[in-house]
């Protein structure tokens, strides 16, 4: 794998921002009602669709360009602040809609709070994009965590006044605007919005295709908790919310960053298709061997988690946090492969692929909730599974990588974690004894799994 810093910063980067994420709404879950964190669930789809669109994959253009002028970048902070000021407005005339829908009081005034962030958001892209493509990690690690801390104090000052869900409204806004600034100051960077069509044409053929697969991505992957805040009640919504946050704070930050960060590195070697695989089946394999037990480990003992984190009145969580570990690591390996095709620049079929496996994710979803709302998180695991072998397709016939190689290679990883997932949750989790002596034990099977996978796998932490 080369450029290891770069990749522990890229994880540094969406790990820490993510448990200190964590560590806050641990505090605001003592503060805050399941219905407050549903209610921000419920809308998330919302936003987080908006800003794809805003950012219209111009960044990742910005990335792959061998050369790029000042023109380029003021041409793209025009293009996505005109497309956050429509957004804007879009958002915020409709909000009295989105109440009536969901049937959640106050929510009108929320959302048209939370639109600012379209206005903010586009700001703060250009420069990001430059970090990205200079591979300072490290920098954009300390901007994103500077920005989830002041946001978490400020969260959690508010919801001890007794100011509730707006705690977590105020949370988005102040998180997006000391990001932008701080990244607008690293980079020395200058807002300026000169136009130019012949630069916009020449980004944007990469930068639609992305935006079309990030757009479908974002629906799928926020669809869930707004499913199950409209069919089941807000409640279901906000346990649901709290257990893909956990989730998402292990396994998504994971497969985002990998991605981004794999991204400039792998895209470098796109002319030469033998170091290209290479490093691709490189970070295939260590991040999987990685992480996987831990985070069967953590499923296992979900409701214990939870109940430790959040306490006893967030346990109807802990179910739902088990389940979506499982969709997780299925994310992960999907992520990746899909990053390696990004890096390849056949973003077009990527798009293709992604239109296809998230229609059909989405309709085992919606499928699942009217037959049985409570069984969308399985359904969720299987859609993931769709989307994986959809991804692992289109890698096969891009790169002419055998399919055969690709499972064993899949399969070689997740095998030996879910041995010793199953043994902690069929032999140990049985066992008459406490849970501290349970805890013991499954730590044991864990360092075992290590000692003995690493060396077999060839994965070096040192860096080379």
């Amino acid at each position: 794998m080369q450029h290891k810093m770069a990749y522990i910063w890229g994880l540094a980067g969406k790990f820490v921002p993510s448990f200190i994420h964590l560590a806050a709404n641990i505090v605001l879950a003592r503060f805050l009602t399941p219905d407050d964190f549903g209610t921000i669930g419920v809308v998330t789809i919302i936003f987080t669709v908006a800003n794809v669109l805003i950012d219209s994959g111009l960044g990742g253009s910005l990335v792959k360009e061998r050369e790029i002028s000042k023109l380029d970048c003021s041409t793209i902070a025009a293009f996505n602040s005109v497309v956050g000021l429509i957004f804007f407005l879009g958002v915020f005339f409709t909000a009295g809609f989105w109440e009536d829908y969901f049937e959640i009081k106050n929510l009108t005034g929320i959302i048209q709070v939370l639109s600012l962030t379209f206005l903010i958001g586009p700001l703060g892209l250009v420069p990001k994009a430059l970090m990205n493509r200079d591979l300072k990690f490290g920098a954009i690690s300390v901007i994103a965590i500077s920005g989830v801390l002041v946001a978490s104090v400020v969260a959690i000052v508010m919801a001890a006044l007794g100011a509730g869900v707006w705690s977590l409204v105020v949370f988005q806004l102040v998180n997006t605007s000391v990001m932008v600034l701080a990244s607008c100051l690293y980079c020395k960077y200058v807002v300026s919005f000169r136009f130019s069509m012949k630069s916009l044409k020449r980004l944007f053929s990469f930068g639609f295709f992305t935006t079309v697969t990030s757009v479908i991505d974002t629906i799928y992957e926020n669809l869930i908790t707004t499913l199950t805040g409209k069919y089941l009640n807000v409640s279901h919504a906000g346990y649901l919310s709290q257990g893909k946050k956990l989730e998402e704070a292990l396994t998504s930050s994971m497969a985002s960053a990998i991605g981004n960060v794999s991204f400039p590195i792998i895209t470098k070697l796109k002319d030469d298709m033998p170091a290209f695989k290479k490093e691709c089946f490189s970070v295939y394999k260590i991040i999987p061997v990685l992480s996987f037990p831990l985070l069967l480990m953590i499923s296992a003992y979900s409701t214990e988690i939870v109940v430790l984190l959040f306490g006893n009145q967030w346990s109807p969580a802990g179910p739902y946090l088990s389940a979506l570990i499982f969709a997780g690591l299925l994310i992960i390996l999907e992520t990746l492969i899909r990053s390696f095709i990004k890096s390849f620049c056949e973003v077009k079929k990527l798009a293709v692929a992604t239109l296809v496996k998230r229609v059909i994710g989405i309709l085992i979803l919606v499928v699942a909730i009217i037959i049985k709302p409570g069984a969308i998180v399985y359904a969720y695991i299987i859609s993931s599974l769709v989307g994986l072998i959809v991804n692992g397709i289109l890698f096969h016939r891009i790169l002419s990588v055998s399919i055969w190689e690709l499972t064993w290679r899949t399969l070689v990883v997740l095998i030996p974690a879910i041995i010793a997932y199953l043994v902690v949750l069929l032999i140990i989790k049985n066992i008459t004894a406490s849970f501290f002596l349970q805890m013991g034990l499954s730590v044991l099977v864990l360092s075992l799994y290590y000692v003995i996978c690493l060396p077999l796998f060839k994965v070096s932490l040192i860096r080379k």
